[in-house]
C-alpha cells in the first residue's frame, strides 16, 4: 500500500509550527487519507499569513476578507512525475486565525489545526456546507466521524 506524499509548506518565518506538531500533523493526515481512502494521493499543505489567504480569498472565491482555511483539488494536467497517478489537492490554512480561534474555543493549537484539516480534508472529498442546510449537516456528521477516529471527540457541541 502506498503511502501518501503530504509536503507542508510555510509562507515564511513567520509562519511556522514545532517540529513535534508537524509530525503530529502529517501523521493524522496520512491515518485520515487511510481512513478516507485517499491513501497514496498528493496533499499539499501552506501554512500563510492573514494577508496571504485574505489576497487567495479574494482571487479564488471572490471574498475580500481573510479566512481559516481554503482548499484546492488539483487538475490531473497539474502534475507531473511519479505521482501522476494519485493527484489530489491543497489547503492553504491561515496560522493567525487558527491560534485566534483554539484561543476563543479554549481549544489547543493542535486541536483546531487538526480540526481545521478534517475540514478542508472534506471540501477536498466534495463536501461543500454552503450548498444547504443538509449538506451542512452531512458535511458536518463527517467532519465529527473523522475527528473521532483521531481521538478528537467533542469539539461540536
Amino acid at each position: 500500500m502506498k503511502n501518501s506524499h503530504i509536503q507542508i509548506t510555510f509562507e515564511d518565518d513567520s509562519v511556522t509550527v514545532t517540529k513535534e506538531l508537524e509530525t503530529s500533523i502529517f501523521e493524522n493526515l496520512q491515518f485520515l487519507l487511510k481512513k478516507t481512502g485517499n491513501q497514496g494521493k498528493i496533499l499539499s499543505l501552506f501554512f500563510c499569513t492573514s494577508e496571504t489567504v485574505k489576497s487567495l480569498n479574494k482571487t479564488y472565491r471572490d471574498k475580500d476578507q481573510v479566512t481559516d482555511i481554503l482548499s484546492w483539488l488539483y487538475d490531473d494536467n497539474e502534475i507531473e512525475g511519479p505521482c501522476k497517478e494519485e493527484p489530489w489537492g491543497e489547503l492553504a490554512i491561515c496560522l493567525d486565525v487558527c491560534k485566534r480561534q483554539a484561543e476563543e474555543a479554549g481549544l489547543t493549537l493542535k486541536t483546531e489545526l487538526l480540526r481545521l484539516l478534517v475540514h478542508g480534508l472534506a471540501h477536498l472529498m466534495g463536501y461543500d456546507h454552503e450548498i444547504s442546510l443538509e449538506e451542512e449537516k452531512e458535511m458536518l456528521k463527517f467532519e465529527m466521524d473523522l475527528l473521532s477516529s483521531i481521538n478528537l471527540d467533542g469539539i461540536y457541541k
